[in-house]
């Protein structure tokens, strides 16, 4: 006997979709080599938290269930490397000094300086 995929209801439309999020997040950072040697290193929780950027949109302030982004990448790293509540604090600590230094580059703005080399490179090549 085969399940039918049933759509959740609006409330938990945000839980099922942030869980989906995480799964894949996790996926693909287990398949880096040597990814559990990096596992309280900064880049690789600078990395951790521009994936969760780019992959959730920018209107997500505005809906009834927001994502938390900090929560997300600091429960994808729980997940990855086992971690213990005092290394939670501390990847806590590293997401706050990311944000608070800005390293976190968003989407459309990777996307818009992507275009314009892109852009430039074609002229070039024209020319």
């Amino acid at each position: 006997m085969e399940l039918k995929t049933i759509k959740p209801p609006d409330s938990l439309k945000a839980f099922v979709t942030e869980q989906q999020l995480q799964d894949a997040i996790c996926t693909e950072i287990k398949n880096i080599s040597n990814v559990l040697k990096n596992r309280l290193d900064q880049p690789m929780t600078e990395y951790v938290c521009q994936i969760i950027e780019q992959h959730i949109k920018n209107g997500n302030s505005k809906s009834s269930n927001p994502i938390d982004k900090k929560q997300l990448a600091i429960n994808i790293c729980t997940i990855i490397f086992s971690l213990t509540p005092d290394e939670q604090i501390t990847i806590s600590k590293q997401i706050d000094y990311i944000i608070s230094n800005k390293l976190i580059k968003k989407a459309s703005v990777l996307y818009g300086i992507y275009k314009n080399t892109k852009n430039y490179l074609k002229s070039l090549v024209i020319n």
